[in-house]
């Protein structure tokens, strides 16, 4: 099942690529980098059980959550503002889980999935939106 999740993400994080790459400007390309970088790295800071907290995805994340909020600050575009947004929500989840605030460790996993879900899919929603809006 893993494998099946980890082959979804990838598909997912590949079309967000493609897309912010063909149709992207300067910050969805950027963002479509970072993404990737810490896709990439990930899995070798990735501790194999989620019953304790994953401090290397923690400072993955983290450095993640920092860059996408530059990107934000710095863009003429909304949609940078929804991906650091969802970031954070990944970095509080690690921090709530460190602290021992009884989260199960399937929730916790799931909950990196599902906001990293989200971070793509503002990339994807975002590059789509402001393609069309050069184009009107």
């Amino acid at each position: 099942m893993a494998t099946l999740l980890f082959l979804a993400f990838a598909l997912a994080l590949a079309g967000a690529l493609f897309v912010a790459f063909r149709f992207g400007g300067r910050d969805e390309r950027l963002v479509a980098l970072l993404l990737l970088t810490a896709a990439i790295v990930s899995p070798f800071a990735e501790v194999k059980s989620f019953d304790v907290p994953q401090h290397g995805l923690l400072l993955i994340d983290a450095a993640l959550l920092l860059a996408l909020t530059a990107v934000a600050v710095y863009s003429d575009r909304y949609w940078p503002m929804f991906a650091a947004g969802f970031q954070l929500t990944t970095v509080f989840f690690h921090v709530a889980r460190g602290t021992g605030a009884g989260i199960m460790p399937d929730a916790y996993a799931d909950s990196l999935v599902f906001w990293g879900y989200l971070v793509i899919a503002a990339l994807v929603v975002g590059t789509l939106t402001e393609r069309e809006k050069a184009t009107s």
